[in-house]
C-alpha cells in the first residue's frame, strides 16, 4: 500500500505510475494529481497493460475521479474512506485479502495455501502491513513501522501478541444497479439474451459503459438503463448466463425473431476485434449455448482468431461455459470456444465440429498462450494444412486435467489432445483417432514442451513421425509418465508410444529429447524404422516398456539405440500388484497397479484432493483386441499408399476452400 502524496506530468497514480505486470491486494489512500492536466492519472494506476485483482484507492483523499488514468480497469475498486475502514478482518471488500490470491501452492484454490500479511484495526483506521521484524515467531502490524496509525499505548513487549479488543462488523452497503442487471449484486452482468451475448463486443471489460462513444447506442439497445454512467455505473467487472440458450430458438432472442445472419451465410461474428480483445470474466454458471454457427472461410470474412471469442488478454477468464452442437470454420487459428486464449480458462466444455481451412485449429482454442484446467472438447476437429489437436491446434501455455474425445484429421502435426505443444501439458489424455500426413500422434503431433501423466487410446495413421502418444518429440521436451494403447500405421519413423525422439542437430548445444516411466501396448505397422516404444530414437529414454505381443514389435526402435526401454509381455505388464520388478522405479502416486491390468494413471480430476485411475478417464486395462492386417507393400517412405490410408484410420474429408 502507499499513503503518499504523487505530483508528476504525465501517468501518475497513488501507487503505480505505470503496469505492465501483475497488481494483488493493494490500497492508495494519498492524493495524486498531474501538474499539466494530462488525463493519465489515476487514483491506483496511472496507465496499465498488465492484471489487477483486488486494488483499491481512497476516492475523497486521492482527488481523482477515476480509478487508472488509461487502460484496463478491472479489479480497481474505489471506495470512500469509511468504507475502506469500516472492515475489520478479512470480509467484504477486504475477503480476497485474506485467501491465497497470488496462489503461493500451485493449486488455485483460494482456500488453500493463505497467508496473513494483514492488520485490519478498528472502524476507523485501514488495514496495515503485519511482519515478524523481531524473529520471535509473531508478526505484528507495530513492530512493522508505525504505518499512520497511533501505536498502542504502553508499547506492549516484543514478544506478547496484541490481541484488541473484537470490534462489530459494520456491512457494506448494497448498491442497487439500474434494472436490476445485476440482480444477485456479484458485479456480474446478467445475460438473458442473444443479443445481450452478442453486445459483450461492445464492453469488452465488463464494467457496463461501452469501451466506444460509437458503441454507445448498440450497447444501450441490448442492456437498457436509466442510468447517464453506464450499466452498472463502471462498477461491474464481467459477465454471466442467467439460463441456456440456443441460436435456433425464437424464445432465446429479446425480439423474438431468429436472427438469421448467426445462423446462415458467414454465422457469428467473433467476440472481440483488432484493437481490442475480451479482458475480463464470462462465467457461464453451467448454462449451455447450443447452435454457434460460424462459417468464416476467408481473408475478406474471417478475421484472426475464430470462435465465439475471438481472442482473450491474460487478464481474462472463461469458466462453466458449455457449447453444444457447434459449426465452427475459420481460415486460422478456430477454436469452439476461443480462436486464441490468453487468460484462463476453466470448467469449460465445447461439442460439435471445428475445421480450419488453413492452419491451427482446436476443439476448444485454435491456439493456447494462457491456462486450460478441468475443460473438454467432444467432436471432429480437421484443419486444411496443420496443427490440428482434439482440444487445442497450438499450446504455448499450461494445460491441466483437461481431454478431447473426437477424430482429428490434418494435412501435417496433428494429434488427439494438440497439434503442437512448446509449453506444459499435465493429467490430460485424448481418445479419438488421428490421421495426418507427418508428426501423428494419439495425443500430440509434435511436443517442444513437458508432458506429465497423460495418455491416449486412438488409433493414429501418419506419414513420417508418427507415434501412439506423439508423432516427434523435439530437442528440449520431456515426457514422463505416460502411456498408449491406440494401434499405430505409419511409413517411416513409427512407434507405438513415439514416432521420433530427437536430439541436437550436429554442431548444437542443447538436451535430448526425454521418455520416461512410459508403456506402449497397440499394434505397430510401418514401413521404415518401426518399433514397439519408438520409431527413430536420439534421445534418452528411461524406465520404458512396450508389450511384444500385442504391438508385433520384438525390438523397441526401428532406428537408433534405446538404452532405457525393455522388452515385456502382457503378463509381465499386467503381473505388478505393487511398484516392484519391471516397474520399481515408478511412481506410486501417478501410477495404480494391479494383478491382471496394466498399469493406469492416478489423477484428481473431481478436485476432492485425492488422485484415482477410476476418475481419470476410460483407462481399458484389459488386453486390446487385435488390429486389421494392413498391406503397406511397395509403400515408400513419406507417401501413403496409392488405395489411401488404411482403413483403420478413416477419417471425414477435410474442409475446403
Amino acid at each position: 500500500y502507499s499513503q503518499a502524496q504523487v505530483l508528476g506530468r504525465s501517468e501518475v497514480a497513488g501507487l503505480v505510475g505505470y503496469n505492465h505486470g501483475e497488481i494483488l491486494a493493494s490500497l492508495a489512500t494519498g492524493a495524486a494529481s498531474s501538474t499539466e492536466g494530462y488525463e493519465w492519472a489515476g487514483g491506483l494506476v496511472g496507465a496499465s497493460l498488465g492484471t489487477v485483482v483486488a486494488g483499491y484507492w481512497d476516492t475523497e483523499v486521492s482527488g481523482q475521479t477515476s480509478s487508472i488514468g488509461s487502460g484496463y480497469r478491472l479489479g480497481i475498486s474505489g471506495f470512500t474512506t469509511s468504507e475502506l475502514q469500516q472492515p475489520t478482518q478479512a470480509t467484504g471488500i477486504y475477503a480476497l485479502w485474506g485467501s491465497d490470491i497470488d496462489n503461493s501452492d500451485g493449486d488455485y484454490n483460494l482456500n488453500t495455501g493463505k497467508e496473513d500479511f494483514w492488520d485490519f484495526g478498528n472502524a476507523s483506521q485501514y488495514p496495515a502491513l503485519k511482519v515478524d521484524f523481531n524473529g520471535d515467531g509473531i508478526a505484528t502490524w507495530w513492530e512493522f513501522g508505525d504505518q499512520g496509525r497511533d501505536l498502542p499505548s504502553p508499547l506492549p513487549p516484543l514478544t506478547a501478541e496484541l490481541t484488541p479488543a473484537p470490534t462489530p462488523i459494520t456491512p457494506m452497503p448494497v448498491r442497487i444497479l439500474p434494472r436490476d442487471n445485476d440482480s444477485d449484486r456479484d458485479g456480474l452482468i446478467e445475460i438473458h439474451s442473444l443479443e445481450q451475448l452478442d453486445a459483450i463486443r461492445y464492453d469488452l471489460d465488463g464494467d457496463g459503459v461501452a469501451d466506444e462513444d460509437s458503441h454507445a447506442a448498440a450497447y444501450a439497445a441490448a442492456f437498457p438503463t436509466d442510468s447517464e454512467h453506464g450499466l452498472c455505473e463502471g462498477e461491474c467487472y464481467g459477465y454471466e448466463l442467467s439460463q441456456s440458450m440456443d441460436f435456433r430458438e425464437e424464445s432465446c432472442y429479446a425480439s423474438g425473431v431468429v436472427n438469421e445472419s448467426w445462423t446462415t451465410g458467414s454465422g457469428w461474428l467473433p467476440i472481440g476485434s483488432d484493437d481490442m480483445s475480451f479482458r475480463t470474466l464470462f462465467d457461464g454458471n453451467g448454462h449451455s449455448i447450443s447452435g454457434l454457427f460460424i462459417n468464416r472461410r476467408t481473408m475478406l470474412d474471417s478475421p484472426h482468431g475464430v470462435g465465439l471469442f475471438r481472442e482473450t488478454t491474460h487478464a481474462s477468464a472463461i469458466q462453466d461455459a458449455r457449447l453444444v452442437d457447434v459449426n465452427v470454420t475459420g481460415l486460422e487459428s478456430v477454436g469452439g470456444l476461443v480462436g486464441h486464449n490468453n487468460g484462463h480458462i476453466s470448467n469449460s466444455h465445447v461439442h460439435g465440429n471445428i475445421s480450419s481451412i488453413d492452419s491451427i485449429v482446436g476443439g476448444l482454442a485454435g491456439v493456447n498462450d494462457g491456462e486450460i484446467e478441468a475443460s473438454s472438447s467432444h467432436g471432429d476437429v480437421l484443419s486444411g494444412w496443420q496443427r490440428a489437436g482434439g482440444l487445442i491446434g497450438r499450446n504455448g501455455g499450461r494445460i491441466r486435467t483437461s481431454y478431447a474425445a473426437g477424430r482429428v484429421l490434418g494435412g501435417g502435426i496433428a494429434g488427439g489432445l494438440l497439434g503442437s505443444n512448446t509449453g506444459s501439458v499435465e493429467a490430460s489424455y485424448a481418445t479419438g483417432d488421428v490421421s495426418s500426413g507427418s508428426s501423428t500422434g494419439g495425443l500430440a503431433g509434435s511436443n517442444g514442451g513437458s508432458m506429465q501423466s497423460v495418455f491416449a487410446t486412438g488409433n493414429v495413421c501418419g506419414g513420417r513421425s508418427t507415434g501412439g502418444l506423439v508423432g516427434w518429440n523435439s530437442v528440449r521436451a520431456a515426457i514422463s509418465d505416460s502411456y498408449a494403447t491406440g494401434n499405430v500405421v505409419g511409413i517411416d519413423g513409427v512407434g507405438g508410444l513415439l514416432g521420433w525422439n530427437a536430439s541436437p542437430p550436429i554442431g548444437h548445444s542443447g538436451p535430448p529429447g526425454k521418455v520416461a516411466a512410459s508403456y506402449s501396448i497397440g499394434a505397430v505397422s510401418g514401413v521404415e524404422s518401426v518399433g514397439g516404444l519408438i520409431g527413430s530414437n536420439s534421445g534418452d529414454v528411461s524406465n520404458s516398456l512396450w508389450d511384444s505381443e500385442t504391438t508385433g514389435q520384438d525390438t523397441a526402435g526401428g532406428r537408433g539405440e534405446i538404452d532405457g526401454a525393455r522388452r515385456a509381455i502382457t503378463a509381465e505388464l499386467q503381473s505388478a500388484g505393487a511398484v516392484d520388478g519391471i516397474f520399481s522405479n515408478w511412481s506410486v502416486d501417478r501410477w495404480a497397479f494391479d494383478k491382471g491390468q496394466y498399469p493406469a494413471l492416478k489423477a484428481d480430476m473431481d478436485g476432492d484432493g485425492t488422485a484415482t485411475w477410476q476418475e481419470f478417464g476410460r483407462q481399458s486395462r484389459a488386453v486390446p483386441a487385435p488390429a486389421p492386417e494392413v498391406n503397406l507393400g511397395g509403400v515408400k517412405p513419406g507417401f501413403f499408399p496409392p488405395q489411401g490410408p488404411p482403413s483403420l484410420c478413416d477419417t471425414p474429408n477435410p474442409p475446403t476452400k
